[in-house]
């Protein structure tokens, strides 16, 4: 059990009873920070849930301690038959924060479809309810940035099909003050979260989202319902991120399964441009209303560039031509999520060395020749590998968690550690291997290295499976090129899983 997990278990009352009223069952889930147990409501007798986190726990940061009250006025602003229930929220006095939601007796929808395809009547009937959610949530201000079949819950209703609820308004993106509250995002700009698998280009990528971000979802999770299958089904974060990110049109291999009417609307959903995307819930609403009514006749299509009923028999990878209509305009350069602004943190400069007797004065020649001298002992050779070693590295990882800038202040801000020892050890009057060049660029890099990991594993992992070999791309036309740039990203990719993993 992991920290946060048990300082719950220890600020839980020894009667497991939050406020001398709910009555606390079996745990039914759990997160990062938090847990969720099943509760009876004792003033009432109903059966609910209960979300808590701990307080006073190192490990859960003042951002997730934020999300969750943020999650509770989320929910409390958007009531909808389609969205769970918000019914209480308080703090006990051992400091253990918690709210009180709609109890759900169901199933989530990875749990329904997987393997098992929906009919064609019962997959767009969720998909009408999950839109009408969703189309409430954005009315309000609200992108979910995080809906994922395990999000969906399915209860069976007796006259046939399921009742839907969204779940899960921890990661929302609010951009409207909800209770007349300030607007503070809680979310670094630049940084992108959600779920590997379901998550939008532009979110992959820690750009501005919009009511499209969430639609992009749905349209995953319509080809999930039909088919039974992941649009997506990558093993690793690295190839689940590079599938969203790239130009080219998902692979939907099993898309003959897809009813022919409905693939128009999917393949509109699913438009890698968010601009060029369907822009509202209600616009795939009042389809999804057509497509029922009119018994799956004759298609008219949704605009202009999407591919015929023919043409989608014969591909599996339709080119989407740019539609004209339903565009927004295109963040500009410093709007909220525009770019990438992290927190970056100077390095801290060297601290002064104590006086010292007088040296005595050295030609500039001599040091220059000093500061670039040829090795001359085992050891001082390997210095030379490992800062040959460590200077692309400090490009990929300094210039991962900058994947939104342009190239030139990308490679700016990635030359700042070679270059920076080069000038250091030139303007040093000492003629030592010590304070060369090669010495101080293995260390300046290896600082580099390191502080670019401190400013966020996520964050990271993401820029590394963002064209991680950016900074060959001048050297593109160098004969033997291709391969130095395909291990560079081979290696990108297996860091990047890796560090999935420690998160």
């Amino acid at each position: 059990m992991s920290s946060p997990h048990r300082r719950i278990e220890e600020q839980l009352p020894a009667d497991r009873r939050l406020v001398n009223r709910y009555a606390l069952g079996d745990q039914i889930g759990a997160g990062a920070y938090g847990m969720i147990f099943r509760a009876i409501d004792e003033t009432t007798g109903e059966v609910v849930a209960v979300k808590a986190i701990p307080s006073e726990v190192r490990e859960v940061s003042t951002t997730a301690a934020a999300r969750f009250q943020r999650e509770m006025k989320v929910i409390r602003a958007l009531m909808h038959p389609n969205i769970i229930t918000l019914y209480d929220w308080g703090r006990t006095d051992e400091g253990l924060v918690f709210m009180v939601l709609e109890y759900i007796e169901g199933r989530t929808l990875d749990d329904v479809v997987t393997g098992r395809p929906m009919d064609m009547e019962t997959a767009l009937d969720v998909t009408e309810q999950l839109l009408s959610a969703l189309q409430r949530a954005h009315e309000n201000g609200v992108i979910h940035r995080d809906l994922k079949p395990a999000n969906v819950m399915l209860t069976p209703r007796r006259e046939g099909g399921y009742r839907v609820k969204v779940l899960d308004f921890g990661m929302a993106k609010v951009v409207k003050p909800l209770e007349g509250e300030s607007l503070v995002d809680l979310t670094r700009e630049g940084m992108a979260v959600g779920t590997p698998r379901y998550i939008a280009p532009e979110q992959a990528r820690g750009r501005e989202v919009s009511p499209a971000t969430d639609l992009y979802a749905v349209g995953l999770l319509i080809y999930e319902m039909f088919t039974g299958v992941q649009a997506v089904p990558a093993k690793t974060l690295g190839d689940a991120i590079a599938a969203h990110v790239s130009r080219a049109p998902l692979e939907l291999a099993e898309i003959q399964k897809v009813p022919r009417e409905v693939r128009p609307l999917l393949w509109s959903l699913v438009e890698k441009d968010d601009r060029q995307r369907i822009q509202g819930a209600q616009e795939v609403i009042r389809e999804v209303r057509r497509l029922r009514g009119a018994g799956f006749g004759p298609q008219v299509p949704l605009s202009r560039g999407l591919m015929s009923d023919e043409e989608s028999e014969g591909a599996l990878r339709p080119v989407v031509t740019a539609r004209t209509d339903r565009r927004r305009p295109a963040p500009t350069q410093g709007s909220a999520g525009g770019g990438l602004e992290l927190d970056y943190e100077k390095i801290e400069s060297a601290k002064p060395k104590k006086k010292e007797a007088p040296r005595p004065v050295v030609p500039r020649e001599q040091i220059r020749e000093d500061t670039l001298r040829v090795p001359e002992t085992a050891g001082q050779w390997g210095e030379v590998v490992l800062a040959m070693v460590m200077v692309p590295l400090t490009f990929l990882f300094v210039g991962a968690q900058m994947s939104a800038l342009d190239f030139f202040p990308r490679f700016l801000a990635s030359s700042l550690a070679p270059l920076g020892a080069f000038f250091w050890a030139t303007l040093r009057t000492s003629r030592s291997w010590s304070h060369g060049f090669v010495r101080h660029c293995w260390m300046w890099c290896g600082a580099a290295v390191v502080l670019s990991h401190l400013l966020g594993l996520e964050s990271m992992a993401l820029g590394l499976v963002q064209n991680p070999a950016w900074f060959l791309a001048p050297l593109s036309e160098v004969p033997g090129m291709g391969p130095v740039t395909t291990m560079v990203t081979r290696f990108a990719r297996f860091w990047a899983d890796l560090l999935q993993y420690l998160i």
